[in-house]
């Protein structure tokens, strides 16, 4: 009985020695490998990440911070966020090992919620002139400013569709 017992735990621990990476751990390993890239080559900063995985990787999500100051219109906060979106997509669709798992193969832009959170100083958006945040949500890109003088972002916001935003940079 005493072998059964020793048998039993022995394999009950090799087998906790064995397990595979989850397709999460993948899906997280793949956003911080890009944020790292965009932080050395942009300067933007990782703010946060996630998405939404419960049975597969059906979308990622990625917050990320400027360095200070970045002053960008409405055409240039398009393109930078154009840039790290199409980066994005093209480094996970043609990412092997994580291919598996996701829900759709390729993904597109509506796999992918991007924000870019523009800084005059920390703690500190930029003035309403300049854009204060991009984000990309289900395939519409949002641009937001902010009024600091009522301490809030203001009612203008400009959006369009990713298609009309990808074509309008790769006309320039």
């Amino acid at each position: 009985m005493k072998i059964v017992y020793l048998f039993l735990t022995i394999l009950a621990l090799s087998g906790c020695t064995t397990q595979k990476v989850s397709y999460t751990q993948l899906a997280h390993r793949q956003m911080n490998q890009f944020a790292q890239e965009m932080e050395g080559e942009k300067k933007f900063i990782l703010s946060g990440c996630g998405g939404a995985m419960m049975d597969c990787i059906s979308e990622f999500d990625l917050d990320f911070e400027s360095p200070y100051p970045l002053r960008l219109t409405i055409p240039e906060a398009r393109e930078l966020i154009i840039e790290f979106t199409e980066r994005f997509k093209d480094e996970v669709n043609s990412n092997e090992e994580i291919r598996p798992y996701l829900c759709i193969f390729p993904i597109n832009q509506n796999n992918i919620r991007m924000e870019l959170s523009f800084w005059e100083t920390p703690r500190k958006l930029v003035s309403q002139e300049f854009v204060a945040h991009a984000w990309l949500r289900e395939g519409r890109i949002y641009y937001t400013f902010f009024d600091h003088e009522q301490g809030k972002f203001s009612g203008k916001c400009f959006k369009e569709s990713y298609e009309e935003a990808l074509k309008l940079v790769h006309k320039n």
